[in-house]
């Protein structure tokens, strides 16, 4: 009966499209990293309603002193020629800043304080 129950769960979720590694992990302040195949990064309201921060192909990610600093595979047409956007996001103000170029994001972390091995595990 059991391995039944189990093999009409496994054989929904993937009709669904929902693996047995999805979830949901919560990082601070309200924001998730969310794997359910695309990666992303959402805010959570006190209302529960949810926005997307950072939309997908989240590679890599870090929390130090409420700033969540991540790695984002490019999406658009023009970002195509960088390999990596980078993010900072002030998980108290809900600020979202986005970055290009590797140099740009580097100089605006250490302005905000982050230290060189949180850096480090984002950019490399």
């Amino acid at each position: 009966m059991v391995n039944k129950i189990f093999i009409a769960f496994l054989f929904s979720s993937i009709i669904i499209g929902c693996g047995l590694d999805d979830y949901s992990q919560s990082l601070m302040n309200g924001y998730y990293y969310n794997d359910w195949g695309r990666h992303f990064i959402t805010y959570k309201d006190t209302k529960n309603s949810e926005l997307i921060v950072i939309d997908s192909e989240v590679i890599n990610y870090q929390i130090e002193n409420d700033i969540l600093l991540a790695s984002q595979i490019p999406k658009m047409l023009e970002e195509k020629n960088n390999q990596f956007v980078f993010w900072l996001v002030d998980t108290k103000s809900k600020k979202a800043l986005k970055f290009e170029k590797k140099e740009d994001f580097v100089l605006a972390a250490k302005n905000k304080g982050l230290s060189t091995t949180s850096i480090d595990k984002i950019i490399n």
